[in-house]
């Protein structure tokens, strides 16, 4: 849309005809609709990272607090650190 809206102003400015030119106004942009701060900002990525944080942590206290933890517990925990060692590793590797 923005596009479109400088090309139509480029034309009508550069055509030569004085009774043709028309002024467009060309709209803001804002945080909002903006997808490439958006995606500079990394939104979803560090979204999860923390979501990932907040879920190790739990599980870790969780684990803690076991009094004798089963194997089955040890390979939850297990899984949970190991995913996010790979998650972390995707985060970091993106550029």
């Amino acid at each position: 849309m923005l596009k479109s809206l400088l090309i139509v102003s480029a034309v009508l400015t550069f055509s030569g005809c004085s009774w043709c030119e028309k002024i467009v106004e060309v709209p803001k942009k804002s945080w909002y609709n903006d997808a490439e701060g958006f995606d500079k900002w990394r939104v979803f990525p560090r979204l999860l990272i923390s979501l990932y944080g907040l879920m190790f942590y739990k599980t870790s206290m969780w684990f803690m607090t076991l009094p004798d933890p089963t194997n089955s517990q040890s390979a939850f925990v297990s899984v949970i650190v190991g995913a996010g060692a790979a998650w972390f590793g995707l985060y970091v590797g993106k550029k």
